[in-house]
């Protein structure tokens, strides 16, 4: 039975879902999703599931629990959604997901830096959490100053360390560039410094299926062979399964992230750290390397057998790499 990850669901508990909800915490489960008949308990970095198998035999497994709090915040009349781990006193990091990507990406990293770093993960506009924005408000500058506005007002420290994955990534080379007062570091994952991708499908996504399996199937149909990043932001509502990522603005966006960035990647000198997955089909690691050649204060980490996302793929060696990073920059 093929299986995908997943982090909000009915079946796992109606006090997890209200939790998500609510907006009192934000669980990451990386594990498969349970039948309707599974049993939860949570202890406080535990949550352990007991499934009823076919053979009627009870199987029980467990998974990390990792939890953040979830605000919100106005920029300029839309609200956005983020993640907090509340480590106030300790140097600033804020993480910016990808497209079709959420603020949760970044939940296990937050909890490996627990004790040494205060964690924000933004649900940028149109993902996750936050507000869909009208047509024609998905421009780079619509991007960029959410996350100035962010830092600004509600971080309210800096610089920051800010660490971005392909969109995420792009966004927080230009802020530096704009805001060489706000950023004290960059790490950067798979994102490159010419950028040309095409994301028309995503309108042709489908609305809303009766599982959560279907909306992985449905995804699979246009080569994606690996759903499990785009239904880390599926959501079960009453009409079926969706997606909470604003799968109408994702080709604008795109379409709009599509240029040559050389500039704005020269654009600041402050310490950087560009991590590559050597199966990528977004960049190369020639690509790469030319990046951390040019510019002053910037190493690079190739990961042979990850993909686009290294965080899902190599999560081991992702986070090792962030903290030595982080180390050597304190």
């Amino acid at each position: 039975m093929k299986v995908y990850l997943h982090t909000e669901a009915r079946e796992i508990s109606p006090t997890a879902r209200s939790s998500f909800v609510d907006g009192e915490g934000c669980f990451s489960f990386r594990t498969l999703i349970l039948p309707k008949k599974a049993v939860v308990t949570f202890t406080f970095r535990t949550a352990q599931f007991i499934c009823e198998g076919t053979d009627s035999s009870r199987k029980r497994s467990e998974a990390m629990v990792y939890m953040m709090t979830r605000k919100y915040f106005d920029a300029g009349g839309i609200r956005l959604s983020y993640l907090d781990n509340e480590q106030r006193g300790c140097p600033v990091l804020l993480c910016l997901h990808g497209l079709f990507g959420n603020a949760r990406a970044y939940c296990s990293l937050a909890d490996a830096l627990q004790n040494d770093w205060h964690v924000y993960s933004l649900d940028q506009r149109g993902h996750g959490w936050s507000d869909h924005a009208a047509p024609g408000h998905y421009q780079r500058e619509d991007y960029l100053c959410d996350i100035i506005a962010f830092i600004e007002s509600i971080i309210r420290e800096s610089p920051v360390v800010i660490l971005g994955h392909s969109l995420g990534g792009i966004n927080a080379y230009q802020v530096a560039a704009r805001r060489k007062d706000l950023v004290r570091a960059l790490i950067i994952e798979d994102a490159g410094a010419v950028e040309q991708d095409d994301a028309s499908f995503a309108r042709d996504i489908v609305d809303c299926t009766p599982t959560l399996q279907e909306l992985g199937k449905s995804l699979e149909e246009f080569g994606i062979t690996d759903p499990a990043y785009f239904l880390e932001s599926a959501v079960e509502r009453d009409e079926g399964w969706a997606f909470r990522f604003d799968k109408d603005s994702i080709p604008e966006s795109q379409q709009n992230l599509n240029d040559d960035w050389w500039e704005d990647f020269l654009g600041s000198s402050c310490p950087a750290l560009l991590l590559h997955g050597g199966k990528s089909w977004v960049v190369t690691a020639e690509h790469i390397r030319e990046m951390a050649e040019k510019r002053p204060n910037t190493t690079f980490r190739i990961f042979p057998d990850a993909g686009h996302t290294v965080q899902l793929d190599e999560p081991s060696g992702y986070t090792s790499a962030v903290i030595e990073f982080l180390n050597r920059i304190s």
